[in-house]
Protein backbone atom coordinates (compact mmCIF):
# COMPACT_ATOMS: atom_id res chain seq x y z
CA UNK A 1 0.00 0.00 0.00
CA UNK A 2 2.99 2.27 0.33
CA UNK A 3 2.92 3.21 -3.36
CA UNK A 4 -0.66 4.56 -3.18
CA UNK A 5 -0.25 6.70 -0.05
CA UNK A 6 0.81 9.93 -1.80
CA UNK A 7 -1.74 9.71 -4.66
CA UNK A 8 -4.46 8.88 -2.12
CA UNK A 9 -3.39 11.81 0.04
CA UNK A 10 -3.61 14.21 -2.91
CA UNK A 11 -6.98 12.82 -3.92
CA UNK A 12 -8.45 13.14 -0.43
CA UNK A 13 -7.24 16.72 -0.09
CA UNK A 14 -8.94 17.57 -3.40
CA UNK A 15 -12.27 16.22 -2.11
CA UNK A 16 -12.43 18.30 1.07
CA UNK A 17 -14.80 21.26 1.22
CA UNK A 18 -12.61 24.04 2.65
CA UNK A 19 -15.42 26.02 4.28
CA UNK A 20 -17.11 23.18 6.19
CA UNK A 21 -14.38 20.55 6.52
CA UNK A 22 -16.64 17.80 5.12
CA UNK A 23 -15.68 15.58 2.22
CA UNK A 24 -17.23 14.64 -1.12
CA UNK A 25 -17.35 11.04 -2.31
CA UNK A 26 -16.27 12.22 -5.79
CA UNK A 27 -15.63 15.53 -7.54
CA UNK A 28 -18.88 17.52 -7.92
CA UNK A 29 -20.62 15.14 -5.49
CA UNK A 30 -22.48 16.15 -2.36
CA UNK A 31 -20.63 16.81 0.88
CA UNK A 32 -21.92 14.46 3.58
CA UNK A 33 -21.04 12.32 6.58
CA UNK A 34 -20.77 9.11 4.50
CA UNK A 35 -18.03 10.53 2.34
CA UNK A 36 -16.31 12.06 5.35
CA UNK A 37 -16.28 8.70 7.15
CA UNK A 38 -15.00 6.90 4.03
CA UNK A 39 -12.13 9.36 3.59
CA UNK A 40 -11.20 9.21 7.28
CA UNK A 41 -11.29 5.38 7.28
CA UNK A 42 -9.02 5.22 4.22
CA UNK A 43 -6.69 7.85 5.70
CA UNK A 44 -6.48 5.88 8.94
CA UNK A 45 -5.66 2.63 7.11
CA UNK A 46 -2.98 4.36 5.06
CA UNK A 47 -1.60 6.17 8.13
CA UNK A 48 -2.37 9.60 6.68
CA UNK A 49 -4.01 10.94 9.83
CA UNK A 50 -1.66 12.96 12.02
CA UNK A 51 -1.42 12.30 15.76
CA UNK A 52 -4.44 13.51 17.75
CA UNK A 53 -2.57 16.37 19.40
CA UNK A 54 -1.54 17.85 16.07
CA UNK A 55 -3.54 21.03 15.51
CA UNK A 56 -2.82 21.33 11.79
CA UNK A 57 -2.84 18.89 8.94
CA UNK A 58 -3.82 19.05 5.32
CA UNK A 59 -6.70 16.70 6.19
CA UNK A 60 -7.67 19.45 8.67
CA UNK A 61 -8.81 17.36 11.64
CA UNK A 62 -10.46 20.25 13.59
CA UNK A 63 -12.61 21.24 10.59
CA UNK A 64 -13.63 17.62 9.95
CA UNK A 65 -14.62 17.18 13.60
CA UNK A 66 -16.62 20.42 13.48
CA UNK A 67 -18.40 19.25 10.32
CA UNK A 68 -19.44 15.92 11.83
CA UNK A 69 -20.58 17.55 15.07
CA UNK A 70 -22.59 20.14 13.08
CA UNK A 71 -24.58 17.26 11.55
CA UNK A 72 -25.99 16.25 14.95
CA UNK A 73 -29.73 16.87 15.17
CA UNK A 74 -31.89 17.89 18.10
CA UNK A 75 -32.77 14.21 18.70
CA UNK A 76 -29.11 13.36 19.22
CA UNK A 77 -28.61 11.40 16.00
CA UNK A 78 -26.54 12.51 13.02
CA UNK A 79 -27.86 13.51 9.62
CA UNK A 80 -26.05 13.34 6.32
CA UNK A 81 -25.34 17.05 6.38
CA UNK A 82 -26.09 19.93 8.74
CA UNK A 83 -29.81 20.59 9.31
CA UNK A 84 -30.97 17.31 7.82
CA UNK A 85 -32.89 14.46 9.43
CA UNK A 86 -30.96 12.00 11.59
CA UNK A 87 -30.49 8.50 10.19
CA UNK A 88 -28.98 5.35 11.70
CA UNK A 89 -26.48 4.92 8.87
CA UNK A 90 -25.30 8.52 9.04
CA UNK A 91 -25.10 8.30 12.82
CA UNK A 92 -22.81 5.26 12.49
CA UNK A 93 -20.64 7.05 9.92
CA UNK A 94 -20.36 10.18 12.04
CA UNK A 95 -19.52 8.38 15.26
CA UNK A 96 -17.07 6.06 13.50
CA UNK A 97 -15.30 9.03 11.87
CA UNK A 98 -14.99 10.75 15.25
CA UNK A 99 -13.67 7.54 16.83
CA UNK A 100 -11.08 7.04 14.07
CA UNK A 101 -9.87 10.61 14.60
CA UNK A 102 -9.75 10.18 18.38
CA UNK A 103 -12.39 12.90 18.78
CA UNK A 104 -15.36 10.98 20.11
CA UNK A 105 -15.16 12.99 23.32
CA UNK A 106 -16.16 16.08 21.26
CA UNK A 107 -19.66 14.62 20.83
CA UNK A 108 -22.51 15.11 23.30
Amino acid sequence: LEYIRIPMYRWTVSLQQPLTGGYRMHHDGEVDVRATYTIIACAKLLQLLPPKKTQYSVLNRPKVVDFVVSCQTYEGGIGGEPFSEAHGGYTFCGLAALQLMGALDNKD
